[in-house]
This record gives C-alpha cells, structure tokens and sequence, in this order.
C-alpha cells in the first residue's frame, strides 16, 4: 500500500520535473537497459519522437529515466520515449532512478505516467483504466483520484471499449473525437453505432451535429415508450455510473445493467449490496 499511496500524490515523488537530475541519478549503458513489454502506449507519434530525438542529440537525457532491475539488466518503468530517443540518437549511457519494483508496481506506474502526461490516445487510455482495474486492482474512484479526474469521467472512458472495433481504430487514428464518441455510444446496439460512425466520417460532422442525430435516432426508438420509464433509467444511470435499461410489458420486466470490464462489475455488484442493506 505504500507505493499505490507514493503514485497517488504522483510520479513527482519518483521523477524531478526541476530538468536537473535528482543526487542520486545515475548513468548506465544503453545496452543494459530494455523496454517494457507492457508499455500502455502502443503509438508513438513519429514527429513529436523526431523533434525528442534532436532534442536528446543537443542536450542529451535531461531528466532520468526510471528503470528496475530486471532479469540481469534493468526494464524501463517511467520514460519509454525518452529511452527511444536515445537509442536512435545514438548515445551509449543515460542517466536513470533505479527503483526495485514488481510487476504490478511497475505496471502502475507505468501507466499513470502515461495518464498524467496525457499523451495516450482516447482508446489508450481507457485500456489503461481497465487495466489498473483487473491487474493492480483499483477502484475507479482510486484510478480517478491518482490521474485527477472525476469517477464519471473514468467510467465513461471506458465505455469506449464496447464500442465496435471500426469505431475504435477511427477514435485511435483520431479521425472521431471523444465528443463523437459519446454520441455514438448514446445509441444502442453496433449496427446503429456503425452506421453513426460512417454518417459522421462521410459528412465531416461536428460533436454538435452528431449529438443532434444521435438524439433523432434516440427519439425514434423511444417514442413508443413509457417516459416514465425512461426519467426512472436517466435517474439509475445517474445513481450507479452506468449504462441501464428498462424492458417491461404489462407491468412486468427487467432492468439491465452494463458494464465494461471485471472490476466494473464487482464495482456494481458492491454498489447495489450496499443499497440493498
């Protein structure tokens, strides 16, 4: 619990930001060092890297990357695009933190660094929650709370994950934003959320002209329901951080809840326990 609670306050307790490496930096050769297989970015922009690139050729590695000692050698934890950098501008020794770490620690830090930083894609980034969920095993009001962010706000992201694969790869290739995503995920099922897709991309809509067709397709399905019935689903969604649907028939029916990974199903089942006490 100490490290989760060293990573909460931020990776300023691990990495300066000052740009002069902390006393006790120090350099190793390149050739010792490996990436981490678990890197939770899986693009790395070519020309921000270029511009890194040069910037490690002039100045070098400023701020230290932080590594552990792994199988006779040291894995990069902190600053994957850094280390890159210095591989292909063809320096032979950096400065690092050498910290002893496990693999879950390593993995979280790994991936708040990323989430701090801001610079995962949206899809990315809701991969990333999901796994603090299922491999370090926090809750999304505790991935909230280290990345600074609301708990709606974690939720909703990862939401993104049951979206169709088309949608996800046109969100990671940034040709949909955040915003048409949400519109997308406002109507249900994937052939809907594809044909949205598509309407978007062919007529280059905004978030505000895709929001509007998404509540037209939202309306035609809904017209021939109870409204009380929908206010009673808005208020459950609302209350338990999720996607809720209501299907009755004369005065009979069910209420379904989703949900988008493991965690965020025992996240729910506490919810509801809690409630039912």
């Amino acid at each position: 619990m100490t490290e989760r609670r060293v990573l909460g306050r931020g990776l300023k307790a691990l990495i300066s930001e000052t740009g002069e490496p902390p006393r006790e930096a120090t350099r190793i050769p390149l050739s010792q060092i490996r990436s981490n297989p678990k890197q939770p970015r899986t693009l790395f922009d070519p020309e921000k890297l270029e511009k890194l690139i040069q910037s490690v050729r002039r100045q070098g590695i400023v701020q230290p990357i932080l590594v552990r000692p792994k199988d006779g050698g040291y894995e990069v934890v902190c600053g994957e695009r850094r280390f890159r950098a210095a591989k292909i501008a063809g320096l032979t020794d950096i400065p690092v933190l050498i910290r002893d770490m496990g693999d879950g620690g390593a993995l979280e830090c790994s991936i708040i660094e990323n989430l701090q930083r801001q610079d995962l894609n949206p899809i990315e980034e809701a991969r990333a929650y999901q796994r603090l969920g299922a491999e370090v095993g926090l809750t999304q009001g505790e991935i909230a709370d280290v990345v600074g962010k609301d708990r709606s706000s974690v939720a909703n992201t990862i939401r993104l994950l049951g979206l169709p694969r088309r949608v996800q790869d046109e969100l990671i290739g940034g040709r949909l934003t955040m915003g048409h995503a949400r519109a997308i995920l406002a109507v249900e099922g994937e052939t809907e959320q594809l044909a949205l897709c598509e309407r978007i991309l062919q007529g280059s809509l905004s978030v505000r002209e895709a929001e509007r067709i998404s509540r037209i397709r939202r309306a035609q399905k809904t017209t021939r329901r109870d409204p009380e019935l929908i206010a009673v689903e808005e208020t459950l969604q609302r209350s338990l951080g999720t996607k809720v649907r209501i299907v009755e028939r004369r005065g009979k029916g069910k209420i379904i809840l989703s949900y988008f990974s493991v965690p965020e199903r025992e996240r729910l089942l506490k919810v509801l326990s809690k409630s039912s006490d």
